[in-house]
């Protein structure tokens, strides 16, 4: 097979997650990279960033595991600084599943290299 023929093959097998993933990437990316994150982890272990807010009013925070081990934490968010009123809803993008928020604060637990993506609005 020429190398045209594996490209091609590849990329049909892999097609499922470009379909998933490429949406995920492209809505997060769009809300806008920010420098200030306005939340903490109190696990250093897990990477935090922020993009957003969109156009709707919702942030996206990415978290990453950049270790070996399972890593687990609490993530707060500054509300006041991201003019985020009222009751909050989060949602992990990937899994598709409702997290539960206490005020301003999610769990989060993450296995070894795993990627979260969040959607926090009100």
């Amino acid at each position: 097979e020429n190398s045209f023929t594996c490209d091609l093959l590849q990329s049909n097998r892999d097609r499922h997650l470009f379909k998933k993933y490429i949406p995920l990437i492209k809505r997060v990316a769009e809300a806008g990279w920010q420098p200030v994150t306005e939340a903490t982890c109190d696990n250093a272990n897990i990477y935090l960033e922020r993009f957003g807010p969109d156009p709707s009013g919702a942030v996206y925070f990415t978290l990453l595991n950049d270790t070996a081990q399972p890593q687990s934490g609490e993530v707060t968010i500054n509300t006041a600084a991201l003019q985020l009123e009222g009751r909050l809803t989060a949602q992990e993008l990937i899994s598709g599943r409702t997290l539960t928020l206490a005020g301003a604060r999610f769990r989060v637990a993450l296995q070894p290299q795993e990627v979260w993506a969040v959607r926090v609005e009100q």
